[in-house]
């Protein structure tokens, strides 16, 4: 049996057991499973959502929220309840952080600074700067990309006093401070809590903060002059450990170094992505299955929605793909919830939990043959360790590795094999699958006919 190795469209076509094209399915230790499909809930919204996050809090349990138009609203299971009002003004995607039992909010410089809730209403906190980005580390608060006063300061940072969200006031005493990360240029992409710091991102470098207390307060180094992150939303701290989309490469960053993930994919992914849309890729770590999640826009994805995710697994390195047109994604998805997304149902934006049971889903097969010689393909069975509800095996042949396939024969999945009988040099075949499964591998039946050319 050939072993599936999951999504790689980078690899040598003739690499047994990639696959090289895959649409809506997932890599487990085993093998390939089917993507999840959307399910309704009762949220609906009256426009798109600018930015919704599921948030655990120290006491008060974990919170859904999400911004549209002008409004904030917290999701429960009575429906929407507005909870606030000018935090989604302008371009300003919304973001949002915990502090014990207080929700933090920020929209970018374009809206009103920072602003907290404890249980219902959000009001704005005095003296605190706007900012496109907030994270907690310990016991602070941090806000980068933000506006003090009349400075504007894409690249600083700001951290609220010891404990104390409600006070920003730059002191010694109290231990808030603020600054700028000016070692490299650029404004601060996105930045996450690892350990007992923070990285803050560029798009080409990365600083570590860490608080020292004293004068100093906190101390930041620069850890990577030529790795960073295109945008806020585009990393993910799963399990302790960065996932995110730099520039150039996909990564992972455990406190150590940044090492790639992409060599697999990245050439295919950076050929697809939209690269005028990059920045607002959406990763998110799936608890159940070990998986993050990257969503992005491709170049034929509409204005304003994502088309498309690339799904690593955090145990094998494998990837997998799946198609589907969304307009956000639920961030900090919270314990072992199911994946969100939000959907346009018009006239309405609705959440959905990505837990239905897999719709159709395809994979298409490394190149199976020789340069030198024919072979005449005959079985294909396939190792199902769960059987779909149906599926089909499509066949394309080729005389050169440097041709384009022709489609021969499909034929249906029965006794878990399906039978052909095509002579050529390269063989490819196409799956198709409806329902769930999972799939590990398949065993391939050539025979070699008469005659080297």
């Amino acid at each position: 049996m050939i072993k599936l190795l999951g999504f790689a469209p980078d690899l040598d076509p003739t690499t047994p057991g990639i696959l090289q094209s895959v649409t809506n399915a997932l890599p487990t230790t085993r093998g390939m499973i089917g993507a999840p499909t959307p399910v309704n809930t009762i949220w609906l919204l009256d426009g798109a959502s600018r930015g919704c996050a599921t948030i655990e809090t120290l006491a008060a349990g974990t919170k859904t929220y999400a911004g549209q138009g002008n409004y904030l609203f917290e999701l429960n299971g009575a429906g929407l309840n507005l909870v606030g009002a000018g935090y989604a003004t302008g371009t300003g995607r919304i973001v949002f952080t915990s502090f014990g039992n207080a929700v933090l909010v920020c929209n970018g410089s374009d809206g009103v600074g920072l602003a907290a809730s404890t249980g219902g209403y959000f009001s704005p906190i005095s003296g605190a700067p706007k900012a496109r980005i907030v994270e907690s580390v310990g016991l602070f608060v941090l806000a980068f990309g933000t506006t003090y006063g009349s400075t504007t300061s894409p690249d600083g940072w700001h951290s609220c006093a010891l404990g104390d969200y409600t006070n920003w006031t730059p002191s010694a005493a109290t231990q808030a401070a603020n600054g700028r990360l000016l070692d490299s240029a650029g404004e601060i992409t996105a930045a996450r809590r690892i350990n007992d710091g923070i990285i803050a991102y560029k798009k080409r470098s990365m600083y570590y903060g860490q608080y020292v207390g004293g004068d100093v307060i906190w101390q930041w180094s620069q850890v990577a002059t030529n790795v960073g992150c295109v945008g806020q939303d585009a990393v993910v701290n799963a399990g302790g450990v960065h996932y995110f989309v730099g520039a150039d490469d996909l990564y992972t960053f455990d406190g150590s170094y940044p090492r790639s993930i992409g060599g697999n994919i990245k050439r295919w992914f950076f050929k697809d992505a939209d690269p005028e849309r990059l920045k607002n890729v959406i990763a998110v770590h799936d608890r159940n299955d070990d998986h993050v999640w990257f969503w992005y826009s491709s170049k034929t994805a509409a204005s304003g929605f994502f088309d498309t995710a690339i799904v690593y697994n955090m145990l094998t390195g494998a990837w997998g793909r799946v198609s589907l047109v969304v307009q956000d994604v639920m961030t900090h998805q919270a314990g072992t919830d199911t994946l969100s997304v939000v959907i346009a149902e018009s006239p309405y934006h609705r959440v959905k939990t990505l837990s239905g049971t897999c719709a159709a889903a395809s994979m298409q097969t490394f190149d199976i043959g020789d340069d030198d010689q024919y072979s005449r393909l005959s079985k294909v069975r396939l190792r199902f360790i769960d059987n779909p509800i149906s599926a089909t095996v499509t066949h394309s042949h080729k005389t050169s590795l440097g041709d384009a396939y022709t489609t021969g024969a499909t034929d249906t999945l029965s006794d878990n094999k399906v039978n052909f009988s095509q002579s050529s040099r390269w063989h490819k075949l196409k799956i198709d699958t409806v329902g769930d499964f999972e799939l590990s591998g398949l065993n391939v039946s050539e025979s070699v006919q008469n005659g080297v050319k």
